[in-house]
């Protein structure tokens, strides 16, 4: 699917939704899409303008064949529930633009799709059918990207407020995915981040915002909880940093981890590029029992999730 320039900074508008025309994507939302279609972006510090990321995201993929699976995407009838948007005002202005490069966007059923003009659409009972498509992820692609944004908006913050930001951000993500989660609460002598409930489990979490790797002495703390507590507690050590290699081993010496740990880049891959936190965690704790290690990374099976999407 080839489109002159002028098309293309029509379509610009749409997939950003500066218009209002359509709904609107903000750069983790943008990221995430683009994503899909072979780039491996990240949404941070000196990223461009949005317009100006889309547009070049575009003009990349002029000519080739996933360009026009984007455009079906963008006009998916998924991406427009819930929005006081409608997405045949959208296709019909960019209709006027792509009927000059053989074009344009037709209602099929519920969604609307790109077709050569003058090509009329087979009716759907002649439709060949379809193989099921894949699960409808858990929590949204407009859940993630406020979320995205709330988490990189906390290291804005004074040192002071991060931890408390870190505890309720981590609340709200794991209320998204449903795991039921607990706030921090005190008992006797100890303060617990808070706990979720994740595959008939209930697991203690324990959260830190600090620069430097985390070491042995600060795995000891949760891990001390989790097995002091009961004899089935299990537990999750949250880092935005990372951990300490050395810190591991002597943790996993001393005796087996009642718990599995989450750094700083598990929890990118968990935002900016949609992999489920239900699976990431079911890979982990699987990965504990299976080997002992405390650590499992997420980059060490993301293609094996990203092919799963």
């Amino acid at each position: 699917m080839k489109l002159a320039r002028n098309t293309l900074a029509e379509l610009v508008k749409i997939v950003t939704g500066d218009t209002k025309m359509s709904p609107y994507r903000n750069g983790p939302m943008l990221v995430r899409l683009f994503n899909e279609y072979g780039w491996n972006d990240y949404y941070g510090p000196g990223f461009p303008s949005r317009w100006k990321y889309a547009e070049e995201r575009l003009l990349a993929l002029n000519g080739k064949p996933s360009l026009r699976q984007l455009v079906d995407e963008v006009f998916d009838a998924r991406e427009w529930i819930g929005k006081d948007l409608k997405a045949e005002v959208a296709a019909a202005h960019l209709n006027k633009f792509l009927k000059f490069d053989g074009y344009e966007v037709l209602q099929e059923g519920e969604h609307f799709k790109v077709q050569e003009k003058g090509k009329i659409a087979a009716p759907a009972e002649a439709k060949t059918p379809r193989p099921p498509g894949k699960p409808k992820p858990v929590v949204s692609n407009e859940t993630l990207a406020a979320l995205s944004d709330r988490f990189l908006g906390i290291s804005n913050l004074p040192p002071q407020q991060r931890g408390y930001a870190l505890e309720k951000f981590l609340y709200d993500l794991f209320a998204a995915y449903k795991f039921n989660p607990r706030p921090s609460f005190r008992i006797v002598g100890e303060q617990i981040d808070g706990s979720i409930e994740f595959a008939h489990e209930v697991y203690l979490i324990e959260a830190k915002w600090q620069d430097k790797p985390i070491v042995q002495a600060d795995l000891a703390v949760l891990n001390s909880r989790v097995s002091g507590h009961s004899q089935i507690g299990r537990g999750i050590f949250i880092t935005i940093g990372c951990f300490s290699a050395d810190g591991i081993t002597a943790h996993e010496r001393l005796q087996p981890s009642a718990m599995v740990g989450i750094d700083g880049q598990d929890l990118y891959h968990v935002l900016e590029r949609g992999l489920p936190l239900d699976e990431v965690l079911r890979r982990k704790v699987r990965w504990l029992v299976e080997t002992g290690s405390f650590h499992h990374p997420v980059r060490d099976f993301m293609a094996e999730l990203e092919k799963q999407r």
